[in-house]
C-alpha cells in the first residue's frame, strides 16, 4: 500500500511505501494507520488537501475500508 498526502496536485508527504506488504498473492490487511504531518504552505489562500493510496504490488484491488469502517482526515489551522 502506497499512502501519501497531496496539497493540490503536489505530493507533500509519503507515509508508507509498502505498508502491509508480505509478498503473498492473497489479502494483505492492515488494521489501522495513524500519521501526522505539519505542513507550512506559506499562503493565506484556500488550500485543498487529499489522501491518495494505491497498491504497490500491481494488485487489481486496493481499498481503504469496507462498509463497516470509517476513514478520517483531520486538518488543523495553527496560527
Amino acid at each position: 500500500l502506497d499512502l501519501r498526502v497531496l496539497r493540490g496536485v503536489t505530493s507533500i508527504v509519503q507515509f508508507a511505501k509498502a505498508a502491509g506488504y508480505t509478498g503473498a498473492s492473497d489479502y494483505n490487511i492492515i488494521g489501522s494507520v495513524s500519521c501526522s504531518y505539519l505542513d507550512t504552505p506559506a499562503t493565506t489562500s484556500s488550500t485543498i488537501y487529499k489522501v491518495q493510496m494505491a497498491s504497490n504490488a500491481n494488485a487489481s484491488l486496493a481499498r481503504i475500508n469496507d462498509n463497516t469502517q470509517t476513514s478520517t482526515l483531520t486538518l488543523m489551522e495553527i496560527r
